[in-house]
């Protein structure tokens, strides 16, 4: 097999955002970094179904995923803002990153090369940050801690879930991406609409009011967004693309 660049398969889509890049106005903002959020989420539930479907991760032990706090970060901001992580959290597949565990997989040393790819375009998107202000990253840890974080942990669950239940088949289903996505803004709208509800509380008794109306602008942009936006991940042509990125992992392990 002819050798392959890392991400060649990803070059139309941007998820490396130098903060220059980052539009001005809040509003602005709060839009680029949601549709930031749903791209990344939304395609890491693509490689999640993947990993299941293509036999990287098997029923047998059954994989036990958690959720922890962000980790990797492609940039540090300067001056007064702070790098905001666009994925509302590291998973981790039986105590190790889906990264750690396409590189320990039984394949051993055949899976060299393209699983580092694979988990090297993981860990790319794990490490997606915008670089803004302060309040961004206090509205995103506001909304993750009442229920993001637990919306994409449940989604990674049945990507996975549903990824093994197809590795017996010919074909894997795109539906099932679309479905898992479905379940993740289900679930994180509720929590935006929690979060919403505690800043109103604060705004109509005068707790840290100026912070809050802030706070409750960017997070009705978030929400608003996260309802209209297409993910990269659901339009058509990624399904091939994503097939192709696993079907070169497979022959790559088979030599």
């Amino acid at each position: 097999m002819s050798r392959i660049k890392p991400f060649s398969h990803f070059r139309n889509i941007e998820i490396s955002v130098e903060p220059s890049s980052v539009p001005s106005g809040l509003r602005k903002q709060s839009q680029f970094h949601e549709s930031r959020r749903v791209d990344a989420v939304s395609e890491l539930l693509y490689h999640f179904y993947m990993m299941g479907a293509k036999k990287q991760i098997k029923a047998d032990p059954p994989p036990l995923l958690a959720i922890a706090p962000a980790a990797l970060q492609s940039f540090h901001s300067t001056g007064g803002n702070q790098a905001a992580h666009c994925v509302p959290g590291q998973i981790l597949i039986s105590g190790g990153t889906p990264t750690d565990w396409l590189l320990s997989s039984e394949h051993g040393e055949k899976t060299g090369r393209m699983a580092l790819f694979a988990g090297l375009r993981i860990n790319q998107l794990f490490g997606s940050v915008d670089d803004l202000p302060a309040d961004f990253n206090k509205s995103d840890s506001r909304i993750e801690r009442y229920g993001l974080r637990e919306a994409f942990l449940e989604a990674s669950r049945r990507a996975i879930k549903q990824g093994i239940k197809d590795s017996t088949k010919k074909r894997t289903d795109p539906e099932v991406v679309y479905d898992t996505y479905q379940l993740y803004q289900i679930m994180a709208d509720s929590a935006y609409d929690i979060a919403l509800r505690r800043l109103d509380y604060k705004i109509s008794n005068k707790i840290d009011q100026a912070a809050s109306e802030k706070h409750l602008e960017i997070s009705e942009i978030y929400r608003d967004t996260m309802r209209k936006y297409e993910p990269e991940a659901l339009k058509p042509g990624f399904p091939s693309l994503m097939e192709s990125v696993y079907e070169d992992l497979i022959r790559y392990e088979a030599k």
